[in-house]
C-alpha cells in the first residue's frame, strides 16, 4: 500500500509546495492528511476542479514550481477547460501533477470494476480521455514503486513545461486515521433535518437532491415509510448541478413546487448557478451545511467562513433564513409558505456524519428519471 506520509514526504523532496483540489473517495488518505495541517504543503481546499488547476497555474507564476492538483476522475470535466486552454504545453506551458482517483477502472482484458451507475462510462474513458489530452499518465496502485513513480513524473512535467497525471486505482492509498478537524456547534443531523423537513412540506412539491449522502437519505426516508419515489430526482452525480437542474424545471413547469435539496460542498462548487435559481418564484433551496465533503472522508469545505444567507440574499433570493435546530427549521418553513410566490433560500447547520448502512437506489437512475417525468407531466 502506499502510505500517504511517504507520498507526500516524496513529493515535497521533488520541490512541489502547494497542493489543491476537490476530495475523492479513492483519495480519502491525501484528503485527511492535507486537512492536517502539520505537513509543509501550503493546501487549498478548491470550489471545483477547474478552479484547482487555476490555483496550480497561480502558483506556478509565482514560484516557477508545479503543484499538485488532486481530484476524482468525475471531476476532469470541471478541469478540461482551464488544462486545455491555460495550462497545455501549446499555450501557457504549466507544470503540475494531477492526482486523479479512479472511479469505474475498465481493466485491461475489458472487464469493469464494479462501481456505481454515474462512474461507468466515466471510468470507462478516464485513461483514454488523459491520453487524448496528451497528458503523460502513470497509473498508480498498492504495488508502486511511489518515489521512482513520483520522481519520473515531476520531472517530466518541468521538462515538457505542461500537466501530468497520477491515476489512482481504488486502495492504492493505506487507510490514514486522521480525524477531520471540523469545527461546528451543530449537533443536528442531517438524516434528522432532513425527516422534519419533509414531514412539514406539502406532498406535492418535486424534489431534487444532490450527489452524496442526502440523495441516500432521502431514498431511505421514502422506503422506510413505503412513499413512491417519483416525485424525487436523485442527482447520484454531477455535483454541484442539482439546483441547476431544478431551475431548469422550475422554469419549464412554473405551475409546480420544486424543493432542492443541497449540500455546501454542492452549493460552493457553481456557486453562480444562484443567480439563476432566484429567479424561480416556484423554488425552495435547502442547504443543508455541515462545513465539509462529507461522503468522501468529511474534509472541509469553506462554507463555515460565509454567510451564506446573505449572498443569496444579493443574487436575488427573495426570503433567506438559517435554523441550527427543530424550532428554526418548523419556523423558516412557516414563513417560507406564507411567503409564496418567491424563490426561497434555507441553510440548515449540521454536524458532520452520517450512517454507514445508508442503503443506494436499488434501481437504475434511468429507470427512476422515467417515473419522475411521468410525475411531472401527469402528477
Amino acid at each position: 500500500m502506499i502510505i500517504t506520509e511517504y507520498f507526500f514526504k516524496v513529493l515535497h523532496s521533488t520541490g512541489v509546495r502547494f497542493a489543491t483540489g476537490v476530495p475523492d473517495s479513492i483519495l480519502k488518505p491525501v484528503g485527511l492528511y492535507l486537512a492536517n495541517k502539520n505537513h509543509g504543503f501550503d493546501h487549498l481546499v478548491a470550489a471545483n476542479e477547474g478552479a484547482a488547476v487555476g490555483h496550480a497555474i497561480g502558483h506556478y507564476l509565482v514560484s516557477s514550481k508545479p503543484a499538485l492538483v488532486y481530484m476524482q476522475n468525475a471531476g476532469l470535466g470541471n478541469a478540461l477547460n482551464p488544462l486545455v486552454s491555460l495550462a497545455d504545453k501549446s499555450v501557457y506551458q504549466i507544470p503540475m501533477i494531477l492526482l486523479i482517483g479512479w472511479r469505474g477502472e475498465t481493466l485491461e482484458d475489458g472487464r469493469q470494476l464494479t462501481d456505481e451507475p454515474q462512474h461507468r462510462t466515466q471510468g470507462a474513458i478516464t485513461f483514454d480521455l488523459i491520453r487524448f489530452l496528451d497528458i503523460p499518465c502513470e497509473i498508480i496502485d498498492k504495488d508502486t514503486d511511489i518515489e521512482s513513480c513520483i520522481n519520473k513524473q515531476v520531472r517530466l512535467s518541468i521538462k515538457r513545461k505542461g500537466p501530468v497525471a497520477l491515476l489512482a486505482r481504488k486502495n492504492s492509498f493505506a487507510e490514514l486515521k486522521i480525524p477531520p478537524s471540523i469545527k461546528t456547534q451543530a449537533t443536528l443531523q442531517r438524516e434528522s433535518a432532513l425527516r422534519i423537513l419533509l414531514d412539514s412540506m406539502p406532498s406535492d412539491y418535486a424534489y431534487i437532491a444532490t450527489t452524496g449522502m442526502l440523495g441516500r437519505e432521502l431514498y431511505d426516508y421514502r422506503e422506510a415509510r413505503q412513499q413512491d419515489h417519483s416525485s424525487d430526482f436523485l442527482c447520484v452525480g454531477g455535483m454541484g448541478h442539482a439546483i441547476a437542474i431544478a431551475t431548469g424545471i422550475a422554469r419549464s413547469e412554473n405551475s409546480k413546487k420544486i424543493l432542492c435539496l443541497d449540500g455546501d460542498g454542492a452549493l460552493l462548487m457553481h456557486m453562480g448557478s444562484l443567480v439563476s435559481s432566484a429567479s424561480c418564484r416556484n423554488l425552495v433551496h435547502v442547504v443543508f451545511n455541515n462545513h465539509a465533503h462529507d461522503s468522501v472522508g468529511g474534509q472541509p469545505t469553506q462554507a463555515d467562513a460565509l454567510d451564506l444567507c446573505g449572498l443569496a440574499r444579493s443574487c436575488g433570493y427573495a426570503y433567506a433564513s438559517s435554523a441550527i435546530s427543530y424550532e428554526e427549521i418548523e419556523r423558516s418553513l412557516e414563513e417560507i409558505s406564507r411567503l409564496e410566490p418567491n424563490a426561497a433560500f434555507l441553510e440548515i447547520v449540521i454536524a458532520p456524519g452520517a450512517r454507514s448502512n445508508l442503503p443506494r437506489p436499488a434501481d437504475l437512475p434511468k429507470e427512476y428519471s422515467l417515473k419522475f417525468r411521468r410525475w411531472l407531466q401527469n402528477p
